[in-house]
Formats: C-alpha cells, sequence, structure tokens
C-alpha cells in the first residue's frame, strides 16, 4: 500500500468548504484579529485557542428566540 500525502491547505480548504455548505460562516482570522472590527480575539499575541464569546452570544440568541 502506497501512503499518499497532501498540503494541510488542501484538508482546510475542504474543510471550511464543508463547514460552509452546512450552513457556518467562514471568515478570515484578520477579520477577526484585535483591533479589527470584528475583532473576536483579545489578546494580540492569539493566545485564545476557545472565542468564548461566540458559543455564549449564540446560546442566547438561540434560547431567547421563542421567549
Amino acid at each position: 500500500m502506497t501512503a499518499r500525502s497532501f498540503a494541510e491547505s488542501v484538508f482546510e480548504q475542504a474543510t471550511l468548504a464543508w463547514l460552509e455548505s452546512l450552513g457556518w460562516r467562514v471568515t478570515h482570522g484578520l477579520e477577526i484579529a484585535p483591533g479589527e472590527a470584528g475583532a473576536a480575539h483579545s489578546d494580540p499575541n492569539y493566545r485564545d485557542v476557545v472565542l468564548a464569546s461566540r458559543p455564549c452570544q449564540a446560546l442566547v440568541r438561540i434560547n431567547s428566540e421563542g421567549s
């Protein structure tokens, strides 16, 4: 059996396309960088692995729709 290799970018683009097809909004990292209008990172060194504000905002939105 021959092992096939591929670039990480191929996997990344396929994953992003799949998530987008499921209705996720794909955003370029520079658009959510600290200091930008759509900033999601609070740490300018990008040490935030999980952008906690995003799921919290979604939970509030989802759970308030029927109220």
